[in-house]
């Protein structure tokens, strides 16, 4: 373990400053070449660091690699965004020590760093974060018996070596987009100024990264840098620095054809024609040379003024370099400019300045050393510069600026392009024809129309000529750390012999009755999973437009979900469960072929009857683990039970109406009927299928009866009213789930959302078990009617549910739960009504202690359902047990979630907002045999399916 140092800044601030690699989550000791980190206000050394050599630089890519291809690959895209949206909370909380270290570091001003620096480097780790899943292939049309796809991939291990005069800014560049594309990284600072990258890998490590992910080496150009450049098992290396370094990296580089992006120097222009704005003119040009000391890439270090303005020009120019020379120490208020960051560029920018007094450029300002201490330059201005001097042609990289005339437009255009560089220009005029027929033809990879210096995350940085290779920041940052992979599938193209398979369709004509046959079945089938997931989405969206506080009660599930920026399962965000419910068995029946077509079928048999609800009902959802992780939804799909209507004629009348309605549009049933007979849908089929399907669930606020009926069959049971009375079986709620839902109660107020008095279910455990649900009031809805009478009261149909989703049970545990239920509701009825509203969720809390509440002794002891994979080699014993295997550190175990219902907690759900009016009386028994016979087969059983999915995953682990 490397040591730290305790270092006080110029502000006042202390922090411990790690001294060594960081390396596989790890600061370790380095074994290569010391170097010297200097104060550049006074100096002064301010630590020594030893750099990486080329073993140390082995060692961290052998790390980054098994992270690559270890658990950092494994992760979807959104728990990579969720990992760099913790990295930007971080540097949000620690921004002014950043800052501090920058300013300290490079001598630039601390009100820079915090403003411009941080707060840029913020908001690329966001930018990015909410990016990573949105990386995407694209389908490409060949034959119709042939499809190809392109997938964009990640590189591999990225090498990214990073400036001295923006240290975090261009570690927030780098890192940000490479993580998002899934790469891992080996960083190296500048040597001028490595303090907060190395800072950085505390952030990494809290942040939760998977060690390897981020490493940071610290070194010396010529050992560390060249070490990185080329290495053989690094796939890509990214550098910003100056052109001659680029160069050599190319070189090294090429020793394994590694993808390269470099962000090299440049001689950037700015052309101020004879009608812009002066004064802004002026005050742009400035800080588009004199921001940041000089010491930018973009630096518009060639100004070319019309000649009817030169002069005035000039003058404004020195007046304003005047009011800005505010030399001083980073941490002064009053400071505009720092210290250079070292005494090589001190020297450097010296030797440029010297060179212009030689070659007979007017120096109009500037031009010496600043005080006794420190790096200091005054900000210089040469004038009547002409494009032979060297000052003209070579990039400083200091505050010092070179002003030319021009007299034409082309004349402006042709200096301003000649240049070896290509990296940025700026134009200033009032004229836009002018301004973008200018800026189409310089030679540059940015251009700023009557503005200098501009940059944003979402916009390509880079530039043309010997300024780079590739692009940064936005999309194209994306693009330079991802590769393309062609797939192409054959759909039915069959060979007759040995020819060879061109597919150049005028080819195929002995083939042509092959690639018929294609296309007059399914030409690009879709899967009952993206059938589904498409479906859901769109159900989602119409429930949105129909009841306005879904839309914020999925912002409320999504900040909750997010609030820590864990990795989150991809199901979780897409995650929702609906219910619906039906009046006849014929509709139940079309309604399980329907939801057949995206691979959903009934799970369990739950009679509501006991909770006096006049329904029984069976989930529909898919079945298998690749399914549920593909998208997990489900419906909870009640049967009205008519019989339970006391009144014979009241009973007989429902049951005409609901016999006259047709709740599945003519073009969904043939549809349905060419899935059962195809097996498959192409994408245009299976779009106009959900468009037909969304109708059999949209909201219809006329009722189907009068004012009278519909009071009548309300006094018998406000739930059969809702069935009977409607076109259809409308969505009565869509369920997103949420990873806290104590939180989720708590917070509903907040968001507008009047929740209901109690969560259903098991009480808050460190394992949660089985379904935990509540709800926000039923919305009150008016109702008209098919006479055209005034609404005659409210219709609580519609919800809002959320859920938490805890582990299945065994038939051991679940018997155990059933008991500690049933004791609490024992232990709840002895208590007085006064004594009930604070006491039973405490009484719950206490009557499950008797449940185990960690997962070894639940798995241990049978009680919940667990997936087991391999994560070591395994012995070949025969005697081996899954228990071993698990104690011993080789197989992981992991609890199945719950994707079923509790019948009771979903009666609660429904008593809370349908109100408690309506008794059956008497309560009917659970008519099982005659719900199957309505649904056309048999429901699967929730026990078996878990214990399918548990041996399933037991058996390979033991075969292996």
């Amino acid at each position: 373990m490397a040591s730290t140092t305790s270092i006080t800044l110029p502000n006042g601030k202390k922090y411990d400053q790690p001294t060594g690699l960081f390396i596989n989550n790890e600061y370790v000791a380095a074994s290569g070449d010391e170097f010297t980190v200097t104060n550049p206000v006074t100096e002064e050394e301010v630590i020594k660091l030893k750099g990486a050599s080329k073993e140390d630089v082995d060692k961290a890519v052998q790390a980054a690699r098994k992270a690559f291809e270890g658990e950092w690959s494994e992760l979807a895209a959104v728990d990579r965004g969720a990992f760099l949206y913790k990295l930007a909370d971080l540097i949000d909380r620690d921004r002014e020590l950043i800052a501090a270290i920058d300013a300290f570091d490079n001598g630039k001003p601390f009100s820079a760093c915090l403003a411009g620096d941080l707060d840029e480097s913020y908001n690329v780790f966001r930018y990015y974060a909410g990016a990573a899943d949105k990386i995407s292939g694209k389908t490409i049309e060949t034959s119709p018996a042939k499809l190809a796809y392109v997938l964009q991939e990640p590189l591999g291990v990225c090498g990214q070596i990073i400036p001295w005069n923006f240290p975090f800014m261009m570690l927030a560049w780098k890192v940000a987009p490479a993580l998002a594309c899934g790469n891992t990284v080996i960083l190296k600072p500048a040597e001028q100024t490595p303090l907060s990258a190395l800072y950085f890998g505390n952030l990494v490590k809290e942040a939760g990264l998977p060690a390897g992910v981020v490493n940071v080496l610290p070194g010396l150009g010529p050992q560390t840098g060249k070490a990185i450049a080329g290495h053989m098992d690094i796939d890509k290396v990214a550098f910003t620095g100056s052109t001659n370094t680029g160069r050599a990296i190319m070189k090294d580089a090429a020793n394994n054809l590694k993808n390269i992006t470099l962000e090299c120097g440049g001689k950037s222009p700015s052309i101020v024609f004879a009608d812009a704005e002066l004064e802004q003119a002026v005050k742009w040009c400035h800080f588009g040379i004199m921001d940041n000391k000089g010491e930018v890439c973009t630096s518009t270090s060639r100004i070319y003024v019309h000649e009817d303005i030169y002069d005035k020009f000039l003058e404004k120019f020195v007046a304003v370099t005047k009011e800005n020379d505010k030399l001083g120490a980073p941490f002064e208020e009053a400071t505009v400019q720092g210290p250079q960051v070292s005494k090589t560029q001190f020297d450097r920018v010296i030797s440029y300045i010297e060179e212009g007094h030689k070659s007979g450029a007017r120096l109009l300002y500037g031009g010496s050393k600043y005080g006794d201490k420190g790096y200091y330059l005054q900000p210089t201005v040469f004038a009547d510069t002409t494009e032979d001097m060297k000052i003209m042609k070579e990039e400083i990289f200091g505050p010092v600026v070179s002003i030319a005339k021009f007299s034409t437009d082309e004349e402006a255009i042709a200096k301003a392009n000649d240049t070896s560089y290509g990296l940025a220009a700026a134009l200033f005029t009032e004229k836009i024809s002018r301004a973008h027929k200018v800026a189409r033809k310089l030679q540059a990879g940015m251009v700023w129309i009557n503005s200098s210096g501009d940059s944003h995350f979402g916009i390509p940085f880079g530039g043309y000529k010997s300024s780079g290779i590739g692009r940064e920041l936005g999309q194209y940052a994306l693009d330079a750390y991802t590769q393309s992979k062609a797939i192409h599938v054959n759909l039915g193209f069959e060979l007759a012999g040995h020819e060879i398979a061109y597919q150049h369709i005028p080819l195929l004509q002995q083939q042509q009755h092959t690639i018929t046959t294609v296309t007059m079945t399914v030409t690009d089938p879709v899967s009952p999973d993206a059938i589904r997931a498409m479906f859901a989405s769109a159900l989602s969206s119409m429930y949105r437009r129909e009841v306005p506080q879904y839309g914020t009660l999925l912002k409320l599930v999504s900040d909750i979900n997010h609030q820590k920026h864990q990795p989150i399962e991809p199901r979780i965000e897409v995650e929702r469960h609906g219910a619906i419910r039906l009046g006849t068995p014929e509709e139940l029946a079309m309604m399980r072929r329907l939801f057949a077509v995206m691979g959903m079928h009934p799970v369990g048999y739950y009679d509501l009857t006991v909770a006096n609800l006049p329904v029984h009902a069976t989930c529909f959802r898919p079945l298998t683990q690749e399914a549920l992780a593909y998208n997990p939804f489900r419906v909870f799909t009640s049967l009205l039970r008519l019989e339970l209507i006391e009144d014979e004629t009241l009973r007989t009348q429902a049951a005409d109406i609901l016999r006259k309605r047709n709740i599945f549009t003519d073009r969904c049933v043939e549809l349905i009927e060419m899935f059962e007979s195809q097996k498959s849908f192409s994408t245009e089929v299976s779009k106009e299928f959900i468009k037909e399907a969304l109708e059999t669930f949209r909201w219809h606020k006329t009722s189907t009866v009068d004012m009278k009926t519909y009071k009548a069959l309300r006094e018998a049971h406000p739930l059969i009213a809702d069935v009977v009375c409607f076109k259809g079986p409308h969505i009565n709620h869509l369920t997103p789930r949420v990873l806290d839902i104590e939180t989720a109660q708590v917070e509903m107020l907040r968001y507008g959302l009047q929740a209901k008095d109690a969560i259903e279910g098991p009480p808050p455990r460190l394992c949660p078990i089985l379904l935990r649900q509540t709800s926000f009031l039923a919305l009150d809805e008016a109702i008209a009617f098919s006479e055209g009478e005034e609404t005659g009261g409210s219709h609580k149909a519609r919800f809002g549910e959320i859920e938490q989703r805890g582990m299945a049970l065994t038939p051991k545990g679940r018997r155990l739960y059933d008991d500690l239920i049933n004791e609490w509701r024992g232990s709840v009825a002895e208590l007085t009504s006064d004594a009930k509203s604070g006491s039973k969720e405490r009484v719950l809390a206490e009557v499950f202690q008797k449940f185990p509440d960690d997962l070894e002794t639940i798995r241990r002891e049978n009680l919940a359902y667990f997936t087991y994979s391999p994560i070591s080699k395994l012995s070949k014993d025969s005697d081996v047990s899954i228990d071993s295997l698990v104690s011993s550190g080789a197989v992981k175990a992991e609890p199945i979630t719950y994707e079923d219902f509790l019948p009771i907690s979903a009666a609660g759900i429904f008593h809370s907002n349908l109100g408690e009016d309506g008794e059956l009386s008497p309560v009917a028994e659970a008519d099982q045999e005659f719900f199957e016979k309505s649904l056309g087969c048999q429901v699967k059983r929730e026990f078996e399916l878990y214990s399918e999915m548990q041996e399933v995953s037991i058996r390979g682990c033991l075969e292996r």
